[in-house]
């Protein structure tokens, strides 16, 4: 068991993780971590303490730290997981379709996701 400390240099550690995943979707329009990083070791331990909680198995990811994960797109499935791909693929064909073929506006979710897509 933990102690109050402990606890509390845990969830800090969690927040201030949490914060630079939320900056890397800002700026790049994906939640998905280059897994050679530390932030992506993280991610990973995300995924994995994910599947032990919807396991019913201990894990420290609350209800909570979950929808602030869900809030950013974070792909629990990891990098095989494509629903966020296509997901953004449809969006794309929509908003082409809806606008004349023009590229979503700089800056947006969508044109960033772009970007990241061509590297």
């Amino acid at each position: 068991a933990q102690d109050g400390t402990e606890q509390l240099e845990e969830d800090l550690n969690w927040e201030r993780k949490f914060r630079e995943i939320a900056s890397f979707y800002s700026d790049h329009g994906t939640s998905d971590l280059p897994a050679h990083t530390d932030l992506g070791h993280f991610a990973a331990q995300q995924r994995l303490e994910y599947r032990q909680c919807i396991g019913n198995k201990p894990s420290f990811l609350t209800q909570d730290r979950v929808e602030r994960l869900k809030t950013i797109d974070f792909c629990f499935g990891g990098p095989k997981d494509r629903k966020k791909f296509f997901t953004c693929v449809d969006e794309l064909v929509r908003y082409r379709s809806k606008n004349e073929m023009r590229d979503p506006p700089s800056g947006s979710m969508l044109s960033k996701w772009i970007v990241n897509m061509q590297k």
